[in-house]
Parts: C-alpha cells; structure tokens; sequence
C-alpha cells in the first residue's frame, strides 16, 4: 500500500490557510450583525443576561478569529507518528 501525493493546491496547506482566511471575511458581518442584535434589540425583559450575553458572543467571536486568522492549525501526521 503506498500514498500518491499529486501535489495539487487543493491538498496543500495553503489553500487550508486561504479557505479559512476566507470564511473569516464572510463571518465578520456576521458576527457584527450579531453584536447589533445583542445591544439594540434584546427586549427589556432580558436586561439583566443582555451582558452575559455579549461577552458569551464576543469570547466566541474571539475564538473565531482566532482559530482562522491568527493561529491556523495545519495537521502535522509526522508528529503524531513520533509520538506513538
């Protein structure tokens, strides 16, 4: 049984890395417009978990941003063999 790596862009990792840099930028606006939605129309009756709330979606946000902007993770098989 032997690997054949064609060595195409899509099984490389940057296009991991470009995909997930793209789907940050569509999930901005969401993300904004979720913000919008917390602060502008939770009704009076949720007052009081409006905060909780927000910071529930802003660390989510945050965590977001992180795993597909800052640190993209990229699979290294070679370290997990070293391991066992």
């Amino acid at each position: 049984m032997s690997c054949n790596f064609r060595g195409s862009f899509l099984e490389s990792d940057e296009f991991y890395a470009t995909s997930l840099h793209f789907l940050s930028i569509l999930q901005a606006p969401i993300h904004i417009f979720g913000i919008y939605i917390i602060l502008k129309k939770t009704p009076k009756s949720m007052e009081k978990v409006k905060f909780p709330i927000l910071l529930l979606h802003l660390i989510c946000v945050w965590c977001d941003f992180f795993v597909s902007i800052l640190a993209t993770p990229v699979f290294c098989f070679l370290l997990l063999l070293d391991m066992c």
